[in-house]
């Protein structure tokens, strides 16, 4: 982990005080600090400062490179989830253009007849591996806020390519969803100097901007739910009084965590959800 500014100003100064000649010369005492002996403004302090900083922003960016260079390989390497999720995103589907592709069984790697990163259909995709080792992705299609389920032939041709680039002897299925639905009623308390219909209007967008920032696959937490509509200028509580997840015909009942099963969410918005009570903060 890449050391902070502070961190490499109290070695480097920590270790100008332990060092004889510069103790001799400097006459340090090495029982007192560097601070204790050097002014802040000193051109020693000033120095040791800057060098500090220019091996911070090294240090950092070494760190960085590093982090990018493992998950290069991670997404390459076959069989692994990230390598999963690239394939998938790599998928490409276009209703006038039949693709062929090829796999290399030396490294796994894929080959277009014709390479068309337009074509790219697949947005999202996230690996999940269950108890029974099966490999599952969920996957989607457009961009966060529209995203949405691939349609019949998208999927059937996608099914077919997976079959084709999975290891052999790998039980692997697609989950292709529509957006799990949440629908919510809530009190939501306000200071009466602030309009009604302005605020439910920023609560709406909360909720929406809460949806589209959620990462795929991600988890919905009722109390980021109530963090989102707190931060409005105004509201001063909320006591959610129904949280659910509505995927097909189950649904869920969020007390405190839910894990997309579509991957996605989008607030139900008619003329029932969401239910917003505004309610004066007298």
């Amino acid at each position: 982990m890449a050391r902070d500014i502070n961190e490499i100003a109290r070695e480097l100064r920590a270790a100008i005080v332990a060092d004889p000649t510069l103790a001799e010369a400097y006459g340090l005492d090495a029982i007192k600090s560097f601070d204790e002996q050097f002014s802040r403004v000193s051109i020693e302090a000033v120095d040791t400062y800057i060098i500090a900083a220019t091996l911070a922003v090294s240090e950092k960016i070494q760190e960085n490179d590093q982090d990018n260079i493992n998950a290069i390989i991670e997404r390459n390497r076959i069989g692994t989830g990230p390598w999963y999720v690239e394939m998938a995103k790599r998928f490409q589907w276009n209703e006038n253009i039949q693709y062929f592709i090829a796999v290399n069984p030396a490294d796994g790697t894929i080959a277009y007849n014709e390479l068309k990163p337009e074509d790219r259909i697949i947005s999202q995709a996230a690996y999940i591996e269950n108890a029974s080792r099966e490999v599952i992705i969920k996957v989607a299609t457009g961009q966060p806020g529209v995203l949405t389920p691939l349609i019949e032939a998208q999927l059937t041709d996608f099914l077919n390519y997976m079959k084709k680039i999975k290891i052999a002897g790998i039980i692997l299925k697609v989950v292709n969803l529509p957006a799990d639905m949440l629908r919510m009623q809530a009190n939501v308390y306000y200071d009466p100097a602030y309009n009604q219909t302005t605020l439910k209007q920023k609560i709406v967008q909360a909720l929406n901007e809460y949806s589209v920032a959620l990462e795929f696959n991600g988890v919905v937490l009722r109390n980021a739910i109530i963090d989102a509509v707190q931060r409005i200028e105004g509201i001063v509580d909320i006591d959610i009084t129904q949280l659910q997840a509505v995927t097909g015909e189950i649904n869920y009942e969020i007390e405190r965590a839910y894990t997309t099963a579509s991957g996605y969410v989008n607030f139900q918005q008619d003329d029932v959800y969401p239910l917003i009570n505004l309610v004066p903060n007298l």
